[in-house]
């Protein structure tokens, strides 16, 4: 969960589209 909080922080924008996928 921390590396996913590092990668959110450092691209937000490609970040965010996997995250959100991750998420739901």
């Amino acid at each position: 969960m921390k590396k996913k909080s590092k990668t959110k922080t450092t691209k937000k924008k490609g970040s965010f589209a996997s995250s959100a996928s991750d998420s739901v």
